[in-house]
């Protein structure tokens, strides 16, 4: 197994690395490609999930006091943490198993830039 390896060999099971959760608006269609907004505040989950903890907590207060998010969004954006956390701490979708043991289907293929660019 080479060194930089993050996957046991023959297996889906994450050795090494972390799992991120980046809290942050859903995506929005636009005619030049996707929109959204990041909320700041992440989530550093173990790779058995056993520990996790919030990153850049600092910017996340920081971006609050001068009104970036209000008050009431602050909290939602928690909130929406934490219910991510609930699920990693149930090991739910997809924090869970069957995820580790998920590939693409054989069937699919990598999708190319559309003939004549952007």
């Amino acid at each position: 197994m080479p060194a930089n390896s993050l996957w046991a060999p023959g297996d889906h099971i994450l050795l090494r690395g972390v799992w991120y959760i980046d809290l942050q608006e859903p995506l929005v269609r636009t005619p030049m490609g996707f929109d959204t907004m990041d909320h700041l505040l992440d989530i550093v989950v173990s790779p058995d999930r056993s520990e996790w903890r919030w990153k850049d907590e600092d910017e996340f207060r920081e971006a609050v006091a001068i009104g970036v998010f209000s008050p009431h969004e602050a909290r939602a954006i928690r909130t929406e943490g934490e219910r991510a956390v609930k699920l990693i701490q149930d090991k739910r979708a997809p924090y869970c198993d069957d995820w580790k043991r998920w590939s693409p289907p054989v069937e699919w293929e990598i999708l190319g830039f559309p003939a004549g660019g952007f």
